[in-house]
């Protein structure tokens, strides 16, 4: 049956929402620059009363109350909590931002106090979730959300009700009542939340909803402009990434916020550029290995504005400042709640240690970058940008899925000048990719090499200790870093104090933004690119083929939906073909590369194989997959597909340098092993050069499971090579197979 709407009488306001809140009224599908945080009226008194105070329908009715003061009013409403950062924003207010306090225990003398400046209530049945519909339409009323319980004590304060929403759901309230509200912004929130978030619902006039991983939801999603901002959070009983997929898949962003409080109040405060502490200089030591430890969650405003300021195993530890640490903030922060922001700057350590705060992932909000719809995307980080000049950020966090080499995504990002670094984690697995760095636009895309994370594998204080000490002591290459990813809800600064306590003296613990710059400035990367093969970039012209090397369509299902590849070879008998990048190196210096490759239509079992190679021949060089053709100095790194007698194997993994093999490794040996001379799957082969140490480190990837292989060559001496050319080369010989790379990363030095 269709809800019936009691309405004795409704005030049709202006369509929208206003810039005196802090948005903009846009046309249908227009930018709305910065609307997405709206800014409450600056309050110069606050009326306190703590939330212990109230029953649970006071304590909606007085957050309702709260939202519309907060829209006009000089004089309005905070919330005591029990816990969180609350008092010391309250106190910080007082002292330092020219807010008289005053204190009550009476809601009903709230009501009183402020109902000149109400024009009715709205009723709600608990239970039924009209809650949230009362919330939605509350701002345009200028009206308290009531109870069905105490109704009776409203009545008797001679307010009117405005509105009967008992038994009216969301949905109909979106389907006939939306274009009265903001349609930047929506707020997700529980019904059963009585206050938390509700006087940001009423000041922001956000339609306010919760209804599960619906097709509703979804509606609601597609409603909103483009890179419009949840606030809130969805139902992560299967999992958050469910709802933030969702939402990214739309263009819209998440900002965690559903336990937040007075954020009405906090928001009025004018946005102001903030100043993060001078960093301390950290001076380059060519002998030592830089570690940073960085805590996650920084994408969550109520985390900001809750636990993170007054928990002792965090901001409020007794032994911050004894090393960097860094710590994720929303750079909606800068908006929401700029006095906070300014708060966190000004007791910042400055030493020994130093605190650096960076932003929570993906930019201004969560949200899956991947997913995110290219023109959106780019709306967003041209205001993250923006967001993050006001706070003083430079390096943002990203959570994604398999995305780490895809560096057009990041190139959106670091194009903005005030972006200087990434810090990507995969989810679920944040150091999954075990300290690998990408380049964009001459700038780092980090990874954690490993993360401090109760209950899960290799995540603990001695797998740290060990991977850190062992790692190479060389400022000139990405394995002379290392980022270590907390679980903040897991573990303190004394956890992390422990851990640092075990590292070697030739460590040094420093902040993201002293990382990112030590390692712009001392990795090579003069030449550095990233190629898609199977996208815009086919056929490029950075690249020289030789042999039987071509650019192949190939509409066979099997390399469905990406046909498009730089084929070696085809599975043709007697084949070899090569291709060379056109910008020369010096594999001297430290060096990495990336590159995706697939081996497929075998016959006898396989071919020869595929190498990656560096050669002084020249761009007509057509040395095979082990560089036998080519004159020394040279080094291989082949996948090799056939038996010959001496290997005792039909897969094997070698290095060659100078025509002497350095590596041997068996690929059928071990289960775990990736096999790529008998899988379609495609593969990623990710090797790193460390010149201090002359150490090749090694990483092979089956895509298509969960087989990978590492190995570390030592002894790799390249200080003989001059100006040399890169890239891969592949044979067939007596037998048949293609040899395919899809994609290929590098960063070297120029010679």
């Amino acid at each position: 049956m269709e809800p019936i709407l009691r309405m004795p009488r409704i005030r049709w306001g202006t369509l929208g929402v206003l810039c005196a809140a802090g948005l903009f009224l846009c046309a249908v599908g227009a930018k709305c620059p910065q609307a997405r945080i709206a800014k409450a009226h600056r309050p110069t008194t606050l009326y306190v009363i703590g939330v212990s105070d109230m029953t649970s329908p006071e304590r909606t009715m007085i957050a309702t109350l709260q939202g519309v003061l907060a829209d006009h009013s000089d004089e309005q409403i905070w919330i005591r909590q029990d816990a969180g950062g609350y008092n010391t924003w309250l106190q910080d207010l007082v002292d330092n931002h020219g807010v008289t306090r005053i204190n009550t225990t009476d809601p009903w003398f709230l009501l009183d106090r402020f109902k000149p400046s109400l024009d009715g209530y709205i009723l709600y049945q608990n239970g039924d979730g009209s809650i949230n519909s009362a919330t939605s339409l509350a701002g345009q009323e200028s009206a308290v959300v009531v109870e069905t319980s105490i109704e009776p004590q409203v009545m008797a304060q001679g307010l009117t009700r405005v509105l009967d929403l008992r038994g009216v759901d969301e949905t109909w309230i979106h389907e006939n009542l939306r274009w009265r509200m903001n349609y930047v912004t929506a707020i997700e929130q529980k019904e059963a939340f009585d206050l938390q978030l509700r006087d940001y619902a009423v000041l922001s006039r956000a339609f306010t909803f919760y209804d599960g991983n619906s097709d509703f939801r979804e509606t609601v999603l597609d409603g909103l402009d483009p890179d419009g901002a949840i606030l809130g959070w969805g139902d992560a009983t299967s999992g958050e990434d469910v709802f933030i997929r969702a939402a990214s898949e739309r263009g819209v962003f998440t900002i965690p916020a559903d336990h937040t409080h007075n954020l009405s109040s906090l928001s009025g405060f004018p946005v102001e550029e903030q100043t993060q502490i001078a960093a301390t200089p950290v001076t380059l030591e060519p002998d030592v290995h830089y570690v940073s430890f960085v805590f996650t969650d920084g994408d969550n405003l109520q985390w900001a504005l809750g636990l993170m300021q007054s928990d002792p195993r965090w901001f409020s530890s007794a032994i911050r400042g004894n090393f960097s640490m860094n710590w994720g903030l929303p750079p909606s922060l800068a908006r929401a709640a700029p006095t906070v922001m300014q708060w966190y700057y000004e007791n910042a350590a400055t030493g020994p240690g130093q605190d650096f705060f960076v932003a929570g992932p993906s930019g201004g909000g969560y949200l899956y970058p991947s997913l995110y719809p290219e023109e959106e995307l780019d709306y967003h980080t041209q205001d993250l940008a923006e967001w993050m000049r006001l706070g003083d950020l430079n390096v943002v966090e990203i959570l994604d899925f398999n995305s780490l080499t895809q560096i057009e995504l990041w190139d959106r990002y670091t194009r903005h000048d005030q972006i200087d670094a990434l810090l990507y984690l995969e989810y679920g697995d944040h150091a999954q990719h075990i300290g690998t760095t990408v380049w964009s636009n001459d700038k780092p895309i980090l990874s954690p090499r490993v993360k401090l994370w109760r209950g899960l594998a290799n995540s603990d204080e001695s797998t740290i200790v060990s991977r850190i000490n062992q790692s190479p002591r060389d400022p000139t290459s990405a394995a002379g870093y290392s980022v270590v990813c907390v679980g903040v809800w897991e573990h303190s600064l004394d956890e992390i104090q422990s851990i640092i306590n075990l590292f070697p003296a030739d460590t040094r613990v420093i902040t993201l933004g002293a990382m990112a710059e030590l390692m712009t400035q001392n990795i090579p990367h003069e030449v550095s690119f990233s190629h898609e093969y199977r996208g815009l970039e086919f056929q490029t012209a950075d690249l020289s083929l030789s042999g039987s090397a071509t650019w192949a369509i190939d509409p066979d299902a099997l390399f469905s939906p990406d046909p498009k590849r730089l084929r070696l070879t085809h599975n043709g008998g007697g084949l070899v073909g090569s291709a060379w990048s056109r910008q020369a190196i010096d594999p001297a210096q430290s060096w990495s590369t990336i590159f995706r490759f697939q081996i497929t239509y075998a016959s006898m079992g396989g071919a020869d194989g595929l190498g990656f190679v560096i050669q002084g021949n020249g761009l007509d060089a057509n040395p095979g997959h082990e560089a036998a053709g080519a004159s020394n100095p040279r080094l291989a790194v082949s996948i090799d597909t056939w038996n010959n007698g001496p290997e005792g194997t039909d897969e094997s993994l070698k290095v060659i340098l100078n025509g002497t093999e350095i590596l041997f490794n068996d690929l059928l040996d071990f289960s775990s092993d990736p096999n790529p001379g008998s899988s379609d799957a495609v593969f990623r082969m990710e090797l790193s050069y460390v010149a201090a140490s002359q150490q090749l480190f090694i990483r092979l990837f089956d895509e298509g499971g969960s087989d990978a292989l590492y190995n570390t060559v030592e002894g790799v001496d390249l200080s003989g090579f001059g100006p040399s050319f890169v890239g891969f080369s592949a044979d067939t010989g007596g037998s048949t197979q293609n040899h395919d790379v899809l994609s290929w990363i590098l960063n070297a030095a120029a010679p």
